[in-house]
């Protein structure tokens, strides 16, 4: 049960990062054009419509224009670059805390969990291109590192946020190790707390 809640909230934070960058573009002033996914079907503006060229290896393709006074590789492309894995390393957090704050029962926990473990977006994206240069899921996605490629247009050394990325996901997954520990823990007879 809990595999399948994965590649279901896997599907859909694969949706978010690509419209956290459209939106972004749009909140910046440029243009949303288009969001389309695998194997080729536009979801917005006009969904079905087929996508015209070679679709490749991606899971889902944007396409923005971007606004005035807009440079290039400036600040509002680097956010732009960053908020697609951005976006959803914050709701793994919201996810993990909302999990330590609300402790919830039975099938709840399960897609917070699987939202937790999405922090692998940010995680594999500013490691496997960067570090390997292979593409974000090995096999298939993108080879530039884009939230990497974000950080350093917004000022940030592209080392340290590679290594803040690799402490953060190493505290969440932590901090969700915990979470799971501490509910088994309480559940056994023999080692409840007093």
């Amino acid at each position: 049960m809990f595999l399948l809640t994965v590649a279901l909230v896997w599907l859909v934070a694969s949706l978010v990062h690509e419209l956290s960058h459209g939106l972004t573009a749009q909140a910046l002033g440029g243009r949303f054009n288009w969001l389309s996914v695998w194997p080729g079907i536009q979801l917005w503006p006009h969904l079905g419509q087929p996508y015209q060229g070679e679709w490749g290896t991606a899971i889902a393709k944007i396409s923005y224009t971007t606004g005035p006074g807009w440079t290039s590789q400036g600040w509002q492309e680097g956010l732009v670059w960053l908020m697609g894995s951005g976006i959803n390393l914050l709701l793994a957090g919201l996810a993990l805390g909302a999990l330590w704050l609300f402790r919830p029962q039975g099938w709840l926990r399960y897609p917070l969990m699987a939202e937790v473990l999405m922090l692998e977006d940010v995680l594999l994206y500013a490691t496997l291109p960067e570090l390997l240069g292979v593409r974000h899921y090995i096999v298939f996605g993108g080879r530039r590192p884009e939230p990497v490629d974000g950080a350093a247009m917004l000022g940030c050394p592209r080392y340290v946020f590679v290594l803040l990325t690799i402490v953060i996901s190493a505290m969440m997954l932590g901090g969700l190790v915990a979470y799971v520990l501490r509910g088994r823990v309480r559940k056994h007879p023999m080692i409840a707390p007093a």
